[in-house]
């Protein structure tokens, strides 16, 4: 088995910058809200905090259920573990693995990628910045059940060719207007 980790920075950072971007965001807010019953226009920066402020800690509570910070991979299996206050341990047998998404897969390398796992419904979230995600993936590639590759293989390519005519028109100067 071999195992896969994030580097000590990443594992801070998915695990712990929400915190103080929470307090700067409070610290923000409360002024606002103050300022409200002198000036209505406060009100602007006061829906936009909250809303900041809700769609991070929505995005650190999915990532804290579905990302596991510790994997290790053979050819058979994933196990995934140091999921954030969990104990949880979960299996995954590459032949029940129902999709992939997002990723490399979804055209933009910087979004997580989400492993589909069809007996327990679990969703399984790998991050670019795990060490050797390049070979994690290879593994997960290498083994999943051929119908599974192929469609991910095809939808790789169209996401290709999509992205090489978009920049060809960016070359040529035309614009969709």
């Amino acid at each position: 088995m071999r195992r896969f980790n994030y580097s000590l920075f990443a594992k801070l950072f998915y695990r712990y910058a929400n915190i103080p971007a929470s307090i700067l965001l409070i610290f923000y807010t409360i002024p606002s809200l103050a300022e409200i019953y002198q000036n209505r226009l406060y009100a602007i920066p006061v829906l936009i905090n909250i809303l900041i402020f809700v769609l991070l800690n929505r995005f650190y509570i999915k990532s804290y259920r579905t990302f596991p910070f510790s994997i290790e991979a053979d050819n058979e299996k994933m196990i995934c573990t140091d999921y954030f206050f969990s104990d949880k341990k979960i299996e995954v047998r590459y032949e029940n693995i129902e999709n992939i998404t997002g990723g490399l897969f979804s055209g933009n390398t910087s979004r997580p990628l989400y492993i589909h796992y069809s007996p327990t419904n679990e969703v399984i979230g790998i991050h670019a910045h795990l060490k050797n995600y390049d070979k994690l993936v290879t593994i997960i590639l290498s083994n999943v059940k051929q119908h599974l590759y192929n469609e991910i293989l095809e939808k790789t390519k169209a996401l290709r060719t999509d992205n090489k005519s978009k920049r060809d028109k960016k070359k040529s100067g035309v614009t969709g207007l």
